[in-house]
Formats: structure tokens, sequence, C-alpha cells
């Protein structure tokens, strides 16, 4: 049985407040598939917000706010990655971690500017994809963050951490 693609749209559309349908429907078809993750992704926020307080992970390692940061790097710069496609409109780089120590809270607006760095450089192999718009190749954050309609940007608390990225 075959659906048109705006009775499937309009299905997933009424369904977007529930993420558990919404990740069963992507998985009913490679037509459905975008829609659904249009809504599944359309808010990105890195670091979770309890991070106050580390949380053993499964394998007995502590997640850091370092781990969260490295981790995200390596799914965006994975040359599969679905990030781009899913065009997400509220992005959060809050870390919204309170910091025990100077030392911690130091580490963890080093891992929060490496981040914001590697947002503005540009992918190694753009050219190569035809991603190249006049002379210049898109930088990571234009890449995956071209629908963004909303930016919350915080977490550096030390004035020489934001003259870094000049």
């Amino acid at each position: 049985m075959r659906f048109s693609q705006e009775l499937v749209d309009a299905f997933i559309d009424y369904s977007s407040n529930d993420t558990a349908a919404l990740m069963n429907l992507s998985l009913i078809s490679r037509s459905w598939a975008p829609r659904s993750r249009k809504h599944l992704f359309r808010r990105l926020e890195l670091i979770p917000h309890q991070m106050g307080l580390q949380r053993p992970r499964r394998s007995g390692t502590v997640e850091t706010i370092e781990h969260h940061i490295q981790r995200f790097i390596e799914l965006c710069s994975h040359s599969e990655s679905t990030i781009p496609n899913a065009g997400i409109t509220y992005l959060n780089l809050t870390p919204s971690v309170i910091s025990r120590s100077k030392d911690q809270g130091q580490r963890q607006n080093e891992a929060f500017v490496r981040l914001l760095k590697w947002l503005l450089t540009r992918p190694l192999d753009s050219a190569e994809r035809g991603e190249i718009t006049g002379k210049t190749c898109l930088t990571y954050a234009q890449k995956l963050f071209w629908n963004v309609q909303h930016l919350r940007l915080g977490g550096i608390r030390a004035a020489e951490s934001m003259a870094e990225l000049k």
C-alpha cells in the first residue's frame, strides 16, 4: 500500500510532539525518515542540563563536559552525519555546568572554546563534495546549522576565553 507524500507529511506533522511515535514513523520507510527527523531533531542541546553532578556511565567511566564535546565533534565530523539534513532550528550551546573547583571550571571553558573554534573551521573534504560557495568552503557551523532560528550561547566565564575566539 502506498500513501501520497502529502498524507504521510500530515500524519507525521500530527505526531510532531510524540517522540516515540516519530522514532517509529522514521523506521517505516525511507520516504518517512526526513520529515520525522525534522521534528525529532529540530532542537539540539549539546550538554545535558544535569551535568553539575558527574554521572557514572555504564562502562564505569565518568561523563564530563570534555567527553560530550569530543563526542559531538566526532559525530558531526563523520561523513555519514545526518545532522545537516535535520535542519535544526533551535541550538543551545550553553554548558549549564556548576564547577566545583577553579581547575574544573577552566577545563570546561577550554573544552567549550575548543568546540566554538571547531565550528569555525572548514571540513577538509568540502571541496570534494561540492560544498564550495564562491571561493570559500562552508564552516562546520554553516554546514551543520544552516536552519537555526534560535541560538543560545553561553557558559564561558573568563574574558580571556572569549578573546581566544577572535
